[in-house]
């Protein structure tokens, strides 16, 4: 379901940035971010980011379900085109262990 890639997207963005797409604890301030605010670009928080990550983290989160991947497989071959290499290394500068 294109909800479960929106949930991906969320969890590649805090991986990514080091921080949640939307802040907010308070559930109704959450809600409406979710539904009404663009989260801020991956790279304007993490510019070592590769432009294309930051634009698969982008589709999976946007707003209208049709303009997400039609499905996983999609989501895969996204991720996939992406360096390995520099992803883990990226992610080992933001987690470090």
């Amino acid at each position: 379901m294109r909800s479960d890639l929106y949930s991906a997207g969320c969890v590649l963005y805090e991986m990514s940035t080091g921080r949640r797409a939307y802040p907010e604890d308070d559930g109704i301030k959450l809600w409406h971010a979710i539904l009404n605010v663009e989260p801020a670009p991956p790279r304007q928080i993490q510019p070592l980011l590769s432009t294309r990550l930051e634009r698969i983290v982008l589709c999976c989160m946007a707003k209208e379900p049709s303009r997400r991947y039609a499905n996983t497989r999609e989501l895969s071959d996204a991720l996939r085109s992406v360096e390995a290499r520099g992803l883990s290394a990226l992610i080992r500068r933001i987690w470090p262990r």
